[in-house]
């Protein structure tokens, strides 16, 4: 590998660290659509099954166990901007690794090269 290959995964390292920099709040997990009842005797779904409410809810995995946590109505959009921002950190982590094995990878042949000695005649 030449100087030039590994400044360019270099290069290409730290503008995923730039981006990872520039996200704001995040948080893990997937977001789930309930269906429930509200609770108010006047209300339609109390006469029925037919019709429930539909309630958002965030999923994820605390010490081996699912938690949902329910997302208001009005927080639904940002929540589901915050576990967006919480995939894209995760790709942007995966592509750092991957460049940061490149550089390993192309490290070891170039060693071997450069340490090789000649061999012994007989």
């Amino acid at each position: 590998m030449g100087a030039s290959d590994r400044t360019e995964l270099e290069a290409q390292i730290h503008a995923r660290v730039r981006e990872l920099g520039e996200l704001a709040i995040s948080i893990s997990g997937s977001l789930g659509t309930t269906y429930r009842r509200c609770g108010r005797t006047s209300c339609r779904c109390a006469t029925g099954d037919q019709y429930k409410h539909p309630s958002l809810l965030l999923n994820s995995k605390a010490a081996g166990k699912t938690k949902s946590i329910y997302i208001p109505v009005q927080m639904a959009e940002e929540v589901k901007q915050w576990v967006e921002r919480r995939h894209r950190m995760k790709e942007l982590l995966k592509e750092i690794d991957q460049l940061a094995e490149q550089i390993i990878r192309a490290h070891v042949p170039a060693t071997r090269d450069a340490s090789a000695r000649p061999r012994r005649r007989r």
